[in-house]
């Protein structure tokens, strides 16, 4: 049992060696001290004699795990950029976890932007306080197994007093990477800052921190922290437009490779990302002349580059309704709040990689004898959420046959019934048509075949021209 008296008072002495000095921060689960060791010699009080001692307040499994993780992997760490971990204890009897650290002197950047002119930096100053993150973070990522922070926002960079060079902090939700893992928790991810996949059940890598390193960027240059990656994910699939705006439309002076840097590591594609933090820090420092010769070759038109992007597209529509429909099935307070500003306060709005021009629904390529299509079952029963209405219902298909990729069945759902037709591909993707009458426009669902036989996208009405007029939401289906 871990005493409720805390924070501890000054001159408090922990495991009879730790003196308690002051409180330097506390979070939700732990407290931080400045702390003196009276192992050390007391003849000169020099900054050698101080720690930052940061105590787990909870006795919940789960946080001790994370917080067990944290002293182990800072203590094998060595860079300059990085806190270095002295101790690490683990509960005793009346007695808390904690770790002993290096104690680093000075501020962290959120509160350093909010003290400046329009809460924002000039571009020269954030590339000196990020370049020595870029290289921590590069250090962690080439560990192995890659270490993925996971929360890096400007609250986790502290500006050392002395040298003004930044370090990196709190490793809280960090982990090593391994293929097909997994990020279960919500809390995993600070909004504004936090990566799409991190809010649902879906795998985290190397590029989670590069979104965040590049929501970090965005926040620095323009003093507006990113809108939340789920809001732009919802706004994506309803609306077919990225609420989050350019940085250089934001701020003039902000150079525009500089912008287009940001907004290719704040994609929420994960494939649309750099692949590593060298090519983002490379993109940056890119020179301006450089800029200027590819966008001439940019200028001609490039028939192959065009389709590519637009397979892209589809793709990334594709895992977005996956994402979209992954947070209302879990049902969370967050989910429900994000999708309720996003409908209720729109933000200003920029044409995304996703264009109006491009609403028009593409046919599915062609398939080959060779290729063998996903079998459904012959019925599904389960929800759809319409997110203009913000509404749920039950939804079904029944009746299914299934000739190779082609689909019919039975629609039962928003009121109406109905024969549907449908295809799906060897990719696992998913689409379906509800003809319309002279009351109701025509319904289109799109989604992918889970592998778990799941049935998740998203639908809306459509015109004569393929267009989504509205009525639009997600769906989740289960065999019945």
């Amino acid at each position: 049992m871990i005493s409720s008296s805390r924070p501890l008072e000054t001159g408090t002495l922990i495991r009879d060696r730790y003196k308690v000095e002051s409180v330097l921060g506390s979070g939700g689960s732990s407290i931080v001290y400045l702390v003196r060791d009276l192992a050390r010699t007391e003849e000169t009080l020099t900054e050698d004699n101080y720690f930052a001692l940061k105590e787990l307040l909870t006795t919940s499994k789960q946080e001790q795990f994370h917080f067990a993780f944290e002293g182990r992997v800072l203590k094998r760490l060595q860079h300059p950029a990085l806190p270095r971990v002295y101790e690490v204890y683990g509960a005793k009897k009346q007695q808390a976890s904690f770790l002993v650290l290096e104690y680093i002197a000075g501020c962290n950047l959120e509160i350093l932007r909010r003290q400046q002119v329009n809460q924002r930096f000039a571009l020269a100053e954030v590339m000196k306080f990020m370049q020595p993150i870029i290289e921590a973070t590069t250090y962690l990522h080439h560990q192995r197994p890659p270490i993925i922070h996971r929360d890096i926002k400007p609250a986790n960079i502290i500006i050392k007093t002395q040298e003004q060079r930044a370090v990196l902090i709190d490793f809280g939700i960090a982990k090593e990477y391994e293929a097909d893992a997994t990020t279960i928790a919500m809390r995993h991810c600070t909004p504004g800052y936090g990566s799409p996949e991190q809010y649902g059940n879906l795998s985290t890598d190397e590029r989670t921190d590069i979104y965040a390193l590049g929501a970090t960027f965005y926040s620095l240059l323009t003093g507006i922290v990113p809108v939340d990656a789920f809001q732009r994910a919802t706004t994506i699939v309803s609306k077919r437009i990225d609420p989050l705006k350019p940085a250089h439309e934001l701020v003039a002076e902000i150079p525009l490779h500089i912008s287009q840097a940001i907004e290719r590591a704040m994609e929420i594609g994960t494939e649309q990302r750099f692949a590593k933090v060298e090519d983002f820090w490379a993109a940056l420092q890119k020179a301006p002349e450089q800029e200027q010769k590819n966008q001439s070759r940019q200028n001609a038109p490039d028939v192959t580059q065009t389709a590519r992007k637009t397979g892209q597209r589809r793709q990334l529509r594709t895992r977005l309704i996956v994402l979209v429909a992954a947070m209302l099935l879990f049902g969370t307070t967050l989910g429900a709040s994000l999708i309720h500003n996003t409908l209720q306060h729109p933000q200003p709005t920029h044409t995304s990689s996703i264009p109006r021009s491009q609403q028009t629904r593409l046919p599915l390529p062609g398939a080959t004898a060779a290729e063998r299509y996903p079998h459904i079952s012959t019925a599904y029963k389960g929800t759809l959420s319409n997110l203009a209405t913000q509404t749920r219902g039950s939804m079904s298909l029944t009746n299914i046959q299934q000739q190779q990729q082609r689909l019919s069945g039975h629609f039962s759902g928003l009121n109406r019934t109905g024969d549907f037709t449908g295809v799906l591909d060897a990719s696992n993707h998913i689409l379906l048509t509800i003809p319309g009458s002279a009351q109701q426009p025509p319904l289109f669902f799109e989604g992918i075949v889970r592998s778990d036989g799941n049935l998740v996208g998203d639908y809306c009405n459509q015109d004569q021209a393929g267009q989504c007029l509205g009525n639009y939401g997600v769906w989740s289906l289960a065999p019945a």
